[in-house]
């Protein structure tokens, strides 16, 4: 098949779920934002998945990632803001060797559990780290996150097909491969794998999975964060909410589908948590209709989400508590 957005025209294929089925009982057409092409995703009766279907071929996607991808051009995070501070605080807190903790954590840890507990998934390092620290990020995007596990003492590397995005990275001092994480080489005596919101762009989830396990070490974690398909938001807005991002986002997964993924590649899933942004991104851009043009709400949409403005973060905090926010955050190991 091939399709067409806007004047380009590409190669389209129609896969299976990953979980093996071929049919679906929902479809959902959503908007690229890029191109203003539309796309359907099919939703499995069986695990509960999206996918997109038809889609590009890898080889066609390029067109969908211009340089002005937001992931490309993440501004450097200011260490000294009031959110920088708290995340390394929840590091802190929750997550760090006792080297690794300032005076005040250590002393007022016992408080600073249960306040800070509703923000504990929320720091890129909320997770336990093994003790050789060296991780592998797929789709680095502009580095980021890679930059904040080197000032925790990681081993990094990782991988971003963007020309631009790894020039981004470079400027801070992280080299990636440019390439998609299908073609990636890991290296050697690897303990972690990192995917931000990456895991649902990937055409071949189970070949990067696979090539994962192979090259960590036992005991080796995969941690993912990716949209979750069975959050209030998804339902309530429908296309409208950012997890559907034709053709960017092939995949839709729920809690179910996401641990059964794991499972089938040979991983054991450690945790699975419910994670909501510090911005009112994903309520907003629902409600507003931004990504659907004239679609969504009637008229008073935009006045609507200037009134309800940070209300919108304790909506989204408030599902996630309820398990239905719109991230997960899921670690795995590869048994020993």
């Amino acid at each position: 098949m091939t399709g067409n957005p806007g004047t380009a025209t590409y190669t389209t294929e129609t896969p299976d779920c990953l979980c093996g089925r071929t049919d679906h009982d929902r479809e959902r057409v959503a908007r690229d934002d890029v191109t203003g092409a539309s796309f359907t995703y099919l939703r499995c009766p069986g695990c509960g998945m999206e996918r997109l279907s038809p889609r590009p071929v890898i080889a066609a996607m390029g067109q969908f990632y211009p340089d002005a991808y937001v992931p490309y051009n993440d501004p450097v995070p200011n260490q000294k803001s009031r959110g920088e501070r708290i995340k390394r605080l929840v590091y802190e807190t929750y997550y760090a060797t006792p080297g690794e903790k300032s005076a005040f954590a250590g002393r007022w840890r016992w408080l600073l559990i249960p306040l800070l507990w509703p923000l504990r998934n929320h720091s890129v390092l909320s997770f336990m780290a093994p003790t050789q620290r060296v991780v592998f990020e797929f789709g680095a995007g502009s580095g980021n996150d890679l930059v904040e596990f080197k000032e925790a003492g990681w081993a990094v590397s990782g991988c971003e097909p963007s020309a631009h995005a790894c020039s981004v990275a470079a400027s801070r001092g992280i080299g990636l491969q440019q390439c998609t994480a299908e073609d990636a080489l890991l290296p050697v005596g690897l303990t972690c794998v990192y995917m931000n919101n990456v895991f649902e762009h990937l055409h071949d989830p189970y070949a990067v999975l696979a090539k994962s396990r192979a090259m960590l070490e036992p005991g080796g974690l995969v941690v993912l964060v990716v949209p979750n398909h069975r959050s209030w938001a998804a339902g309530m807005f429908g296309a409208a909410w950012p997890g559907y991002d034709p053709p960017k986002h092939i995949w839709g997964f729920t809690p179910n589908a996401m641990r059964d993924v794991l499972t089938r590649a040979g991983f054991e899933v450690v945790a699975l948590d419910q994670k909501y942004p510090f911005t009112n991104y994903c309520w907003a851009s629902g409600i507003s209709g931004e990504r659907l043009g004239e679609a969504g709400w009637p008229v008073f949409r935009r006045w609507a989400v200037r009134l309800l403005g940070r209300g919108l973060v304790l909506g989204g905090m408030l599902a996630a508590f309820c398990g239905a926010g719109d991230y997960l955050r899921v670690v795995a190991r590869k048994p020993m």
